[in-house]
């Protein structure tokens, strides 16, 4: 999983690493079940490798940050739609 994660992490990387939409990705940051970023000193937002693959294990395991149960719909199951 690493080798494909850069070591800094855009907003639109992050949520298209998710699989979730822009507004899915906010909803998730607000309600606390993923990591906040990291800011630059010129206020752009971003993930570490490591803070993105701990938002990664949220999607993998149903389980927020915050401990909470959070769920994701898949269009596609085992490869069938």
């Amino acid at each position: 999983m690493k080798s494909i994660i850069p070591e800094i992490v855009s907003l639109i990387q992050m949520y298209s690493l998710l699989g979730v939409s822009r507004s899915r990705y906010y909803q998730l940051l607000d309600a606390g079940m993923i990591l906040k970023p990291q800011y630059t000193d010129k206020d752009r937002p971003y993930y570490t490798r490591e803070m993105a693959i701990i938002n990664l294990k949220v999607v993998e395991n149903n389980i927020g940050v915050n401990g909470k149960p959070c769920v994701f719909y898949r269009t596609k199951l085992n490869g069938r739609k």
